[in-house]
C-alpha cells in the first residue's frame, strides 16, 4: 500500500470529491489529476484490453451515460 500522509478522513473526502466530479459531474478531466499512471480498474463490467491509468478510465467513465441513458 502506498504510503500517504492523509488521514482516513481525508481519504474518505477526496473519495467523496472524486465521485462527485468524475460521475456525478461528469468532470472526466479530473481523472488526469486523481488517477495515477498505474491504475487499473478491475470492476466487473470493464472491457478488457483498457490501457491503464487516466487513459482508459476517463473514455469508459465518459461512456457510462450512452450504457445507462436512465441515470444521465
Amino acid at each position: 500500500m502506498p504510503d500517504t500522509s492523509m488521514t482516513l478522513e481525508e481519504m474518505r473526502q477526496f473519495v467523496r470529491n472524486h465521485f462527485e466530479e468524475f460521475v456525478n459531474r461528469k468532470n472526466i478531466d479530473i481523472g488526469d489529476v486523481n488517477f495515477a499512471p498505474e491504475f487499473v480498474d478491475h470492476g466487473a463490467d470493464v472491457p478488457p484490453g483498457l490501457p491503464p491509468g487516466p487513459q482508459g478510465a476517463k473514455p469508459y467513465v465518459g461512456g457510462a451515460p450512452k450504457r445507462f441513458p436512465t441515470c444521465a
